[in-house]
């Protein structure tokens, strides 16, 4: 892997208040009773690179998907 050509992603800005933005959607509150985060370890096999990362609702847990 060619170290040097890894680099952060600059996304845009988000207010979850903006009209075009809806809660269970397009973001998600947590609250007391649905808090938990599973961050996985997510690995892309040799060869391959991710290019997508997301957050899913799983039950009352939120879980960390990748595109590959």
């Amino acid at each position: 892997m060619n170290e040097t050509t890894r680099s952060w992603v600059s996304t845009q800005s988000f207010d979850p208040n903006h009209p075009d933005f809806r809660e269970g959607k397009d973001y998600m509150r947590m609250s007391y009773e649905e808090r938990a985060l599973d961050l996985d370890m997510v690995e892309a096999e040799p060869g391959y690179a991710i290019t997508g990362v997301r957050l899913r609702k799983l039950g009352s847990h939120l879980n960390i998907e990748v595109k590959v």
